[in-house]
C-alpha cells in the first residue's frame, strides 16, 4: 500500500508540473497579445450589443432571403404548367395565322370580285343611269351616281346623300330611269318591251312633264306599253 501511496505522489507532482507549465504558458500568451478578463467598451471595437443587434439584422435578412427562396422554388415548380400552357398557347397561335392567311386570300379573293362586279355591272348601269338622268334636267338639280350596292346616291355640297333624302317625285324619276338602266344591260342585244302600269300617280304636274319627256326619249330605243287611269298622267297629253 505504501509503493501505491508513493506512486500516486508521483502522479500528482507529474500533474503539478503539467499545469504549473501551461499556466506559465499561458500567461505568457496572454501577456504577450494583451489579453485581458474583462471587455473594454471604450476601445474602438464593435460593442457586444452592437454585434447583437447585428445578429438580429442578419437572422432579419436570412429570414427574407429564405421566404425569397421559397417563393422562386414555388415558381419553379410551376414550370412544366407554364410549359404546357406555352405550348397551348403557340398551337392557338399556329391555327390563328393559318386563319389568318386563309382570311387574307379570302378578302383578296372578294375585292377581285367586287371589282370585277363593278366594272361589268355596276359601271355600265351607272353610265346608262346619268344618261337617262340627264335629260330629267331640272327634275332632280344634281348629278345622280351608283354605288356598288346599287343604291342610288345623288351630290349635294360635294357629299354624297342616299336617294332617301329626295322628293316623292324626284324619287319616283330616278327609280324609272335606274330600271331602264338596269333592263337595257341585262337585254344588251336584244331590248325587250317594258310596261309601266301608271308609274307616275304621285307626280306634280312639273315633275309630270320631265316624266313624259323621259318616257318620250326612252320610247326611241324600246318599246314601252304605259299605262293609266287618268287623263292627265298620259304621256301624250301635251303632244295634241
Amino acid at each position: 500500500m505504501v509503493e501505491q501511496l508513493l506512486l500516486d505522489r508521483k502522479d500528482y507532482e507529474r500533474l503539478e508540473k503539467e499545469i504549473n507549465d501551461k499556466s506559465e504558458k499561458a500567461e505568457n500568451y496572454r501577456a504577450e497579445h494583451n489579453i485581458t478578463d474583462e471587455i473594454d467598451e471604450t476601445d474602438d471595437t464593435v460593442s457586444i450589443e452592437q454585434l447583437r443587434s447585428n445578429v438580429n439584422g442578419y437572422r432579419s435578412l436570412l429570414a427574407s432571403l429564405q421566404r425569397e427562396i421559397s417563393a422562386a422554388e414555388a415558381e419553379v415548380n410551376k414550370l412544366d404548367e407554364y410549359y404546357s400552357e406555352k405550348e397551348t398557347l403557340e398551337e392557338k397561335l399556329s391555327g390563328y395565322q393559318k386563319k389568318y392567311k386563309l382570311l387574307s386570300a379570302a378578302q383578296g379573293f372578294l375585292k377581285e370580285a367586287s371589282d370585277a362586279m363593278n366594272n361589268r355591272y355596276v359601271e355600265p348601269v351607272l353610265r346608262e343611269l346619268q344618261a337617262n338622268s340627264a335629260t330629267l334636267g331640272d327634275a332632280i338639280g344634281k348629278p345622280i351616281t351608283l354605288n356598288r350596292d346599287f343604291e342610288l346616291l345623288f351630290e349635294e355640297g360635294g357629299k354624297l346623300r342616299s336617294e332617301k333624302h329626295l322628293s316623292a317625285g324626284q324619287r319616283t324619276l330616278c327609280a324609272l330611269c335606274f330600271r331602264i338602266s338596269l333592263i337595257k344591260n341585262l337585254y344588251r342585244d336584244s331590248a325587250p318591251f317594258v310596261i309601266l302600269d301608271d308609274p307616275f300617280a304621285t307626280l306634280d304636274e312639273a315633275n309630270m312633264e320631265r316624266a313624259r319627256s323621259l318616257v318620250s326619249m326612252l320610247a326611241e330605243e324600246m318599246q314601252i306599253l304605259y299605262f293609266t287611269c287618268h287623263g292627265s298622267r298620259s304621256i301624250t297629253a301635251q303632244n295634241g
